[in-house]
């Protein structure tokens, strides 16, 4: 599974430039695992049934258990990753619930190498 993404900022949703004004390339896994958690379910032009449906979890009455939730919602965005090989294993925590963070530590399907991202996805 060779292949390449542009880089992008977990924090702004920015594509990374290095220090010559290049897009970063990232041989990982790890930005389509951002965008799948930046991305609102229903919202990106490219696959409506891809995202997350962390910021439905919040709409309306909170549930019973707020980090279960988050994460549920975050393992639903990234299982097509799964599905497809692109990530072999994944571990989703909530580092926080005001702003919701989620760090999201995975191996992926091609490289092997390690992915660890931590995405605030409402902020």
């Amino acid at each position: 599974m060779p292949g390449f993404n542009y880089a992008i900022d977990p924090a702004t949703g920015d594509y990374t430039l290095d220090e010559h004004g290049q897009y970063v390339l990232d041989e990982t896994a790890r930005t389509p695992i951002v965008l799948a958690l930046l991305e609102e379910r229903g919202q990106w032009w490219g696959d409506p049934s891809q995202g997350s449906d962390i910021s439905a979890t919040l709409r309306g009455q909170p549930p019973a258990d707020v980090e279960a939730a988050l994460v549920a919602a975050a393992e639903l965005a990234l299982a097509p990753l799964l599905a497809a090989g692109r990530i072999v294993s994944l571990a989703v925590t909530v580092v926080a619930v005001e702003p919701v963070t989620i760090r999201v530590e995975a191996v992926d399907g091609g490289s092997r190498k390690p992915i660890t991202v931590t995405v605030t996805p409402l902020g």
